[in-house]
């Protein structure tokens, strides 16, 4: 799910008769030579400003360095005061969520899910959901007849509009994927899609510490989930891609398996952040 504060990816392709491997390298994976990495909303760009003003570790973003920091292009009050946040969760190897209204969505019944589409984001086939109200797991599927796929998902929203609809990509990709599917196939109950909220958007201004990164499998982890599937996004949409282009059969059942990892972990997630709020 690419967006302009995504990871820079590179995709590593080996070629070795009929098989082929897919390697995928972070380059923000830089953490763990530099603790700066850790801190919310701090790229590589922000890591060379703040070592002209010599700083390379957390450990020398001092409080007499603050007025210099705030020259720099971007950097706002907003910044420091959560980088301080930051800089105390990483010194103290501990996981520290900042208290926010945004929040407030997490009280009460909610629907966590996730869609699975192709690469382009343009089909989309499986939608995983975790109602909290009757506290089971419910996958929409369907190969090819996406018209029939999101009438049965709508009609599921419809009958539980009491929930609070909950996804997680830090991009709102779930609720634009599927308002232009609905818009294009001209279904009613666009607004049932409109209104959800992304988690993770919320997390990356909220949640600090000695974290991997933002996206959902680097958070699910830093609160203890265990994935049971060897899958990610970019296979299971690969995969999907080549199902419509050659009609070759994906292995379903693991896609299925990654779907429901994605949305049990947004549960669990959610769940850990309400926690150390109470």
């Amino acid at each position: 799910h690419d967006d302009e504060s995504a990871d820079p990816l590179i995709a590593i392709i080996g070629l070795d008769g009929k098989k082929v491997e897919i390697k995928i390298v972070n380059l923000n994976r830089a953490k763990e030579y530099c603790n700066l990495m850790y801190l919310p909303q701090f790229g590589h760009k922000r890591l060379w400003a703040f070592r002209s003003l010599g700083i390379n570790s957390v450990e020398e973003f001092s409080d007499d360095k603050i007025k210099d920091i705030l020259k720099l292009p971007g950097v706002g009050q907003w910044h420091v005061d959560r980088w301080k946040i930051a800089k105390e969760a990483i010194l103290n190897d501990r996981i520290t969520v900042l208290p926010s209204k945004s929040f407030e969505v997490l009280q009460g019944n909610k629907i966590f899910y996730d869609i699975e589409t192709d690469l382009g984001g343009n089909h989309v086939f499986l939608i995983g959901v975790y109602n909290t109200k009757t506290g089971k797991f419910v996958q929409f599927f369907e190969k090819k007849n996406e018209k029939k796929l999101l009438k049965s998902f709508l009609g599921y929203l419809k009958q539980n509009s009491g929930c609070k609809l909950v996804s997680y990509s830090c991009c709102r990709f779930e609720r634009n994927t599927l308002t232009r599917a609905i818009k294009r196939l001209k279904l009613p109950n666009v607004e049932l899609i409109e209104n959800e909220t992304d988690l993770g958007l919320i997390v990356t201004n909220t949640v600090f510490g000695k974290i991997d990164g933002y996206k959902m499998g680097d958070i699910a982890e830093t609160f203890g989930y265990k994935y049971k599937s060897t899958m990610d996004g970019f296979e299971v949409g690969m995969s999907y891609s080549g199902f419509l282009r050659t009609g070759k059969q994906p292995e379903w059942n693991k896609i299925k398996t990654y779907n429901k990892d994605d949305v049990l972990c947004l549960k669990l997630v959610s769940e850990k952040i309400f926690d150390r709020l109470k």
